[in-house]
């Protein structure tokens, strides 16, 4: 679902993205971008949109996995917990892929009809990031205060079950993990993504692979937070943006916002293209203000709509 509140305010602040010269974050890049093959989109990035999508399911039909066509596009998953409220716990999940020994925590966005969901949202103002949570941090790292905030209402419940079963290579064998979500709920899966990475897989577990792949995700953090997801997770995360969505875009870089490395762009022929550097020209930083269409911010993201309407059960 669409973040409307962050829409709504962030474009109240500015008629026109101002440009990187006026000292706001990094120099956008001009870098050309590179065409994606169908087979790296059926392989990497079509499973992880359709578990996002599933995530906007009401939690008894992800428990059951019985929730029509989404949970039926990835039969024989095995969930381990589904929770949230819609409201200052966005709607998750952690279940198992047996067919890839994947374990997959995959987050809802915002509830557009719910106002304590909204809230994540509108409470953009950059804040330290925790340092209980990541404490390899370095100094100056700063988050957007919303999407931490909802970080934080789940992140401990879920590595601790994350934990758990890549420890006791639980319900089955565990090789990799997915971390997915669309729009707040890929701000939440970058975070998670990095608690785990940082925290869970060392030791005996830092062989264990980890993928963070999300959809229509806002700008999560100052300079500093983009370049340490960069160094985090490294090629490890892709960010899809698509076509003109404004989400991607916001909060403005000029409230000193950047995103990491990693953006796949849908362009408006349909073309899917990888996208170097932090801020791409040739990506979602170039769109036009006056082009923005928030109906592109839920797809298709190849093929998949995000949101609650194709859950039929």
């Amino acid at each position: 679902m669409l973040i409307i509140a962050l829409v709504v305010f962030s474009l109240s602040l500015v008629s026109a993205r101002p440009s990187p010269f006026l000292g706001f974050g990094q120099t956008s890049s001009s870098a050309s971008t590179t065409p994606l093959s169908q087979d790296t989109i059926s392989s990497t990035l079509l499973k992880p949109a359709r578990f996002s999508q599933i995530a906007y399911c009401s939690t008894a039909a992800v428990k059951a996995w019985h929730c029509g066509a989404p949970c039926q596009s990835v039969p024989g998953i095995k969930v381990l917990l589904a929770s949230g409220d819609n409201a200052d716990i966005p709607d998750f999940y952690v279940a198992y892929d047996p067919s890839s020994q994947t374990l997959v925590i995959a987050h809802q966005g915002t509830d557009p009809e719910n106002i304590q969901s909204i809230a994540n949202d509108v409470a953009l103002g950059l804040t330290p990031i925790s340092s209980t949570e990541f404490p390899s941090a370095p100094s100056g790292v700063k988050v957007h205060k919303g999407f931490q905030e909802t970080f934080l209402r789940t992140s401990s419940q879920i590595t601790s079950l994350v934990s758990k079963s890549l420890t006791s290579q639980s319900p089955g064998p565990i090789t990799n993990v997915l971390v997915t979500g669309h729009s707040l709920g890929a701000a939440i899966a970058v975070m998670d993504a990095i608690d785990i990475k940082t925290n869970i897989l060392t030791g005996s577990l830092a062989g264990i692979k980890l993928d963070c792949v999300v959809f229509g995700l806002p700008r999560g953090g100052n300079q500093a937070w983009a370049n340490f997801v960069d160094q985090t997770l490294g090629t490890s995360l892709s960010h899809t943006s698509n076509k003109n969505d404004p989400i991607p875009t916001l909060p403005p870089l000029f409230l000193s916002f950047e995103h990491p490395s990693g953006e796949i762009h849908i362009t408006n022929s349909g073309d899917n293209v990888a996208c170097p550097g932090q801020e791409n020209k040739n990506c979602s930083d170039g769109n036009s203000v006056a082009d923005d269409k928030l109906s592109d911010h839920d797809g298709p993201y190849f093929g998949v709509e995000m949101g609650s309407d194709a859950c039929t059960a």
